[in-house]
């Protein structure tokens, strides 16, 4: 199936836009010079369905990678394409437009790239107002290749621009563009809402990942990857005995090799790994309705470290990390709050989960409660002896294309195994196979480039199995917010005739620890046109802000399916991630203020971007404060001086990723790390234990307000589901934990 001194943009990109073009409007309309457009034509139309029916056809081979666009061989440079101009501060500007007619997005590879300090590199959109870069000498890497990520629409504009007094042509050159005709989020005409991905049909066919919290840590391990522009799979960012944070992908051969197309071609599938763009948390942050992620936190480029088509096993080592020093390893960036799972080569014991991207959509969640042997396994073109996992039934869920290379974890979030295929669906979750990563550990006559022991285990302790690794812990960036961690995280509300009629909403957090700001996470609803407006950073205390650290424009997010002609992506509402590329530093018991204006310094000017927030919760406290129309004060958002239809009391989506600076005791860490909880979804109470709690009994109690039992649990699972009788919504109910020698209640509402 198929360093942390840059810890924030895309692909480690360092933001910022073109000279010469200063504000949104600008990108919109600006043809930025590029007189000569290259034309490419787009594929032939029985091409592309031939491609849609090898994926259909995915079943009986192995599971389908999910099938994105078509890369065309093109030979593009500064010496032969493009326009050459000066601007005024003595720095020489290239030019390039390209534009492919109908295309749902385009896609570049630079088989050759190697910039000097100094210059930037940037690949827009102007129809989307999408920038993505700048890219730079920082991007430079052994293979002198980048893999830009996907951007929307049948047109891009690249635009490069040299250090200042440096005339020489830049090292580029493009190899390869790529034609989209379908995205990330696609479409199925007639059969789900327009803009939903096909594997929404039927949120209980594979659970969004954020409704099991008891793999919170595990699942930022796992990656979406496209790869040569063109295909969607699946993998998972995997640790090793030297626990150094080294950036390796767990993920299956076939897909790097054309599901077999290319088998044994060594040239190939190093080329693909070279055009591999990784994407970290794409995942919803809602459950119950699925929000469309974040795409902009990826990672470009990667080499080959193991590989066994014997055994359907690819190992990677992401290229486009930036390293401290040439013998250092490459960090994935701070501000992408990374994981790397643990492994598993040893024994083991059901019930088993799988963490994957069926269809190119966001994590999904399945799950299987029996023993799984290791059987032969025969596709059309591969047949494998003694190597894999077989899936008989899940319980929960199941697997689609695009799950390719996907990991299969034991009960203790350790990787065992990676999707190679299976005929799994909504209705049929039956037979799936994962390549076991016992059975290409090690071996007599297995040269390193075969096998994992050498990368996983480079101590060579003999261990067979290690657990999962924060490479940044003690110091572990962490995402703050009063929505996602909620058990009222689905009760939520759109904003649109709210925030029409004030200024800004302001939302705050205390940091128990002195910390670094790494970026924000910002849950809204948006169409085809991206509000303008202004973010700022304060400094206070509990009575409020005393000192603005950081402002910056509200920038138009990343999307490779987001334009005024395009229907709105899960109905409008999305998360996009605003990364803060200064060092923004706050003391310890600080608070931080975030504040989001239609215009920082004009009160007059509505708010105009609708941030999701929190039904209105009937108790007092609050973490919200507007800045209404016209007003110079900032109140409380549940003030008796507001208008009553503007009072309001819960949290706008706004949420905070923080680095501490020292060791500490931050009061924002998830809730499953330290005690036990219950989360209460469609008449089903989920009990989640701390980890390193196992053989622990938990005595759950679940009252009315009136002090009826409505239920009574024992557990020592990790995760237990219990089915509830029917509760009306909007009540109140009292649920207890006894665990550990501690009780635990708290006052909670079904919803």
């Amino acid at each position: 199936m198929g360093a942390s001194s840059l810890p924030l943009l895309a692909q480690l990109s360092l933001g910022g836009i073109p000279s010469n073009i200063s504000t949104s409007s600008e990108l919109r309309s600006a043809s930025f010079g590029a007189e000569k457009v290259i034309t490419l034509p787009a594929p032939p139309r029985a091409e592309i369905e031939r491609l849609l029916e090898e994926e259909s056809l995915g079943a009986p081979l192995v599971r389908a990678t999910f099938r994105m666009g078509i890369p065309q061989e093109v030979d593009l440079s500064p010496s032969n394409s493009g326009t050459l101009s000066y601007d005024n501060e003595g720095r020489l500007i290239w030019e390039l437009a390209i534009r492919s007619e109908g295309a749902a997005y385009l896609q570049l590879f630079f088989d050759r790239y190697s910039l000097e300090e100094g210059s930037r590199l940037f690949v827009l959109s102007p129809e989307r107002n999408i920038v993505r870069g700048a890219f730079g000498a920082h991007n430079n890497t052994e293979s002198n290749s980048l893999a830009i990520a996907p951007v929307a629409g049948e047109q891009l504009v690249v635009r490069y621009e040299s250090p200042k007094g440096d005339y020489s042509l830049p090292n580029l050159h493009i190899g390869s563009v790529s034609y989209g005709f379908r995205s990330l989020m696609h479409e199925t005409a007639g059969v789900y809402k327009p803009g939903e991905p096909w594997f929404v049909g039927g949120i209980d066919c594979a659970p969004n990942i954020v409704t099991h919290p008891e793999l919170d840590n595990v699942s930022r391990s796992l990656v979406l990857v496209v790869a040569r522009g063109s295909v969607v799979f699946s993998g998972a960012l995997i640790n090793n005995t030297a626990e150094n944070g080294e950036a390796y992908v767990l993920t299956a051969s076939h897909c790097l090799n054309g599901s077999f197309s290319y088998a044994n071609n060594q040239a190939y599938r190093e080329n693909t790994a070279r055009q591999c763009v990784f994407y970290f948390n794409f995942r919803s942050p809602t459950g119950n309705v699925l929000t469309r992620p974040s795409e902009e936190q990826t990672l470009s480029g990667a080499e080959i470290v193991a590989w066994d088509e014997d055994h359907d096993l690819c190992l990677l080592r992401i290229t486009g990390v930036e390293k401290e020093d040439a013998n250092s390893v490459g960090r994935v960036p701070a501000s992408y709050r990374p994981y790397f799972a643990g492994w598993n080569a040893g024994e083991h014991n059901p019930p088993y989960t799988a963490m994957h991207h069926p269809q190119a959509s966001t994590a999904r969640y399945t799950r299987c409660d029996s023993k799984i042997p290791i059987v032969d396994y025969d596709v059309k073109n591969k047949a494998w002896t003694n190597a894999h996992y077989h899936i008989d039934k899940w319980a929960v869920g199941t697997t689609a294309g695009g799950s390719s290379g996907s990991p299969l974890l034991d009960p203790e979030g350790r990787i065992i195994g990676g999707l190679t295929g299976g005929s799994s669906y909504c209705n049929t979750p039956f037979n799936d196979y994962y390549f076991a990563i016992s059975r290409c550990w090690e071996g007599a006559n297995a040269s390193d480039a075969t096998r994992l022991q050498p990368w996983l285990d480079p101590k060579a302790t003999g261990k067979r199995n290690l657990g999962g690794l924060d490479p940044y812990a003690p110091l572990n960036p962490q995402r703050l917010s009063h929505n996602l961690y909620s058990l009222r995280r689905d009760s939520i509300e759109r904003t649109a005739e709210y925030v029409a009629r004030i200024s800004g909403v302001r939302t705050f957090y205390h940091l128990s620890d002195s910390s670094r700001v790494l970026g924000l996470k910002i849950v809204a609803t948006t169409g085809g046109t991206f509000p303008s407006g202004d973010i700022t950073l304060y400094s206070g205390d509990a009575k409020g802000p005393k000192e603005e650290l950081y402002t910056t424009k509200l920038r138009h997010p990343n999307y490779t399916h987001l334009g005024g002609k395009a229907p709105r992506t899960l109905g409008g509402d999305m998360e996009f991630f605003v990364p803060i590329p200064q060092n923004v530093t706050f003391a310890k018991d600080a608070y931080l203020y975030i504040s989001v204006t239609g215009a920082k310094n004009n009160s007059s000017t509505p708010l105009q971007l609708p941030i999701l927030r929190s039904k209105q919760l009937p108790r007092s406290g609050n973490s919200t404060q507007i800045l209404p129309l016209g007003a110079s004060l900032w109140q409380e958002s549940n003030s008796g001086n507001l208008p009553s239809d503007l009072q309001y009391t819960g949290s706008f989506w706004i949420d905070a990723i923080v680095q501490p600076i020292q060791n500490g005791n931050s009061k924002e860490e998830d809730p499953a790390k330290e005690r036990p909880f219950i989360v209460l979804l469609d008449n089903t109470m989920r009990i989640v234990l701390p980890k390193g709690g196992s053989g622990k009994t938990a005595v759950v109690s679940l009252y009315t307000i009136l002090g009826e039992r409505l239920c009574r649990v024992t557990t020592s699972q990790s995760v237990t589901d219990v089915s509830l009788p029917r509760l009306d919504s909007n009540k109140w109910v009292l649920w207890s934990i006894e665990y550990n020698g501690k009780v635990y209640r708290n006052l909670t509402q079904t919803f």
